[in-house]
């Protein structure tokens, strides 16, 4: 269980004022946010990735896993850009290169390829504005990787025409993905998170996708005629059974396999206009070892709130696991939050108990 109690870490900073040059977002960053692409302009596996800092220091970094078949080692680049937050347009005021690269090689052209496309990906970014749910051409009821803005462009690094899609979800430059006329996705999230602190190694740490062919394997065994309890914290009930051991005053674990927390959300006046995609994106961010599976998530609005649905990876122990968040909106704008998460396997052997636990706590 210790391994997944992380997941009860909420981060959220009410200091939301980052943004990169030339745009306002709909939502603002905050420090240690990130995101992570699959980049198919590359023969061989890769990623981008992309930190900010504050609103003049952004990291880059570039990842590609060891490719076995063509005998090809493990890359890691990463840049660390300075730029002029006062201008309507990106001017970068430093660049250092913080991992050792080798000249002549292909390292030089995979450095000027990053530098290139922190130019284009933040130019391209602001002709899209703006980028915001009530916009006549924002899609918000397909699943979550449908969501968002399309735009049609020409993008030479792709190929020539593509559409990029934006959807205030995503931080930083806002984009989910970039297609081609076919469709295909060539560049595309994988996931996206906030670093816990300074000491969260989580970008520099993540190795490639997340998503794996999960096998049904033995979970674990419940009473299934267990009798049932009600538990109040706050104004929140939360309706369990005897399978279920109470640890803290908000917090149920189900042996090693799964918990149940409960918590609060307060109201933030300065947000309120928007306060709900605020809420909606902290709680889709990873968290320190711990990666959401972009393709995976899936969110619903409820009649009193919200669900969210997503597969997280722990890459450091090899674990997936399912995590429920039940969001239900109060009178004064704030949240109740009923946090339900088990281990992957554990779910799929006892698919109907989980499933119908989760519908009796909406």
């Amino acid at each position: 269980m210790k391994k997944i109690l992380s997941l009860l870490i909420l981060s959220f900073l009410f200091i939301p004022v980052f943004a990169l040059p030339g745009f306002t977002p709909y939502l603002p960053d905050n420090s240690g946010d990130y995101v992570f692409y699959r980049d198919n302009s590359f023969e061989r596996e890769s990623y981008l990735g992309i930190l900010t800092y504050d609103e003049e220091t952004y990291q880059m970094r570039y990842f590609a896993p060891t490719d076995k078949v063509n005998f090809l080692p493990e890359k890691n680049i990463q840049i660390l850009f300075t730029v002029n937050k006062d201008k309507d347009y990106l001017e970068l005021t430093g660049e250092k290169i913080i991992t050792a690269i080798t000249p002549n090689t292909e390292d030089v052209e995979i450095v000027n390829y990053m530098h290139d496309m922190f130019y284009e990906l933040n130019s391209r970014r602001i002709k899209a504005d703006p980028v915001i749910p009530a916009a006549s051409e924002y899609v918000s009821n397909k699943s979550f990787w449908d969501n968002g803005i399309s735009v049609d462009t020409d993008f030479a690094q792709f190929g020539g025409k593509v559409s990029m899609v934006y959807d205030v979800m995503v931080p930083l430059f806002n984009l989910k993905k970039i297609e081609d006329a076919e469709g295909n996705s060539i560049f595309a999230l994988v996931t996206f998170g906030t670093l816990a602190s300074s000491l969260d190694s989580s970008f520099d740490d993540f190795n490639g996708t997340t998503s794996r062919l999960i096998k049904k394997e033995a979970g674990v065994t419940l009473d299934r005629k267990a009798e049932a309890n009600i538990y109040e914290y706050g104004n929140m009930k939360i309706k369990l059974d005897k399978n279920w051991s109470q640890t803290m005053e908000n917090l149920w674990l189900l042996g090693d396999s799964a918990l149940v927390s409960a918590s609060m959300i307060p109201s933030y006046e300065k947000l309120a206009d928007r306060f709900d995609d605020f809420v909606i994106r902290r709680l889709l961010m990873s968290s320190q070892d711990s990666f959401i599976e972009v393709p995976g998530i899936l969110i619903k609005e409820e009649k009193n709130g919200y669900s969210i649905t997503s597969n997280i990876y722990q890459q450091k122990t090899d674990n997936t696991v399912k995590n429920f968040k039940i969001l239900r909106k109060n009178k004064d704008g704030s949240f109740n939050l009923i946090l339900i998460t088990v281990f992957q396997k554990d779910y799929l052997a006892n698919k109907k108990y989980f499933d119908d636990l989760i519908a009796k706590n909406k």
